[in-house]
Formats: C-alpha cells, sequence, structure tokens
C-alpha cells in the first residue's frame, strides 16, 4: 500500500482542517465586530460568538491541532507501529476501534477484515493510519 498517497491525503485533511479553523475565526471576528457596533439585529445574534468560541476551541482541539502535532512528527519521521487482530464489530466505514481509540484509514487503500492480524503504522496524535500490513505467520504457511 503506497505510503505516499496516505502522506497526500493526511496532509490535505491538515489543509482542509486549518481551513475550516481559519473561516470559523473570520465568522467570530464577523460576529464580534457586528456586536461591538451594535449591528445585530435579532437578540440572538449577541450570543452567536458565544457559540462560535465553542464551536473552535473544540474543533481545534479535536481536530486541527492533533494534525499539525502529527505533522511535526511525520517530519521528524515518528510514528507508532503496533500489531492487531480487528474483530467485524470494530470495523466501520474510514475508521476501526482498537483499544478504545478510533484509527483513521484510507478505505481506498486499505480493507481490514475481520479476525486477520495486521501491523500498522499510525500517527501518535490524530490516528490516522499511515500504512496497514497484513502479518503472515510463517509457520502456518509451511505445514
Amino acid at each position: 500500500m503506497s505510503g505516499g498517497v496516505t502522506l497526500f491525503l493526511f496532509i490535505v485533511s491538515l489543509v482542509f482542517c486549518a481551513a475550516i479553523t481559519g473561516l470559523l475565526l473570520w465568522l467570530l471576528h464577523r460576529s464580534l465586530t457586528a456586536n461591538r457596533r451594535h449591528a445585530a439585529r435579532r437578540p440572538v445574534s449577541y450570543l452567536l460568538p458565544v457559540f462560535l468560541s465553542l464551536i473552535v476551541v473544540w474543533f481545534t482541539a479535536a481536530q486541527t491541532v492533533p494534525r499539525m502535532l502529527d505533522a511535526v512528527a511525520l517530519a521528524g519521521q515518528v510514528s507508532h507501529t503496533e500489531e492487531i487482530i480487528l474483530d467485524q464489530d470494530d470495523i466501520r466505514w474510514l475508521s476501526f476501534r482498537h483499544n478504545d481509540q478510533i484509527f483513521h484509514y484510507n478505505r481506498w487503500q486499505m480493507m481490514p477484515e475481520a479476525g486477520k492480524r495486521y501491523r500498522m503504522r499510525f500517527t501518535p496524535y490524530s490516528l490516522s493510519v499511515l500504512r496497514l500490513e497484513e502479518v503472515i505467520d510463517v509457520a502456518s504457511t509451511q505445514r
């Protein structure tokens, strides 16, 4: 499975998250400016900065910052490797659960199957799977 395409998709997701964070910050700035000028047309508009602030903090902490930290880790060639066996209940459309953590993978390149042993390489913060290789037990294949 090609690591270049997976790395490209990781970078695209990083840029996308940074752009959404920028858009949310711009909306927050606009709503604060409107409130300062008393240009809000509805009373609910005065609460919009509060809700936008909560969304900005959540999205930045949950999506953007982990990807930025992973970009720094990948630039330093730091990633984690682990061997796993997945159950059918753990596998989702674009993610799977292992040890109470949710790992995200590229479905175009990786198709994990239940009951098989895999060696996965993943980013430490956003838990994006960079490589998923099936581990074949040599002793069982020689019988």
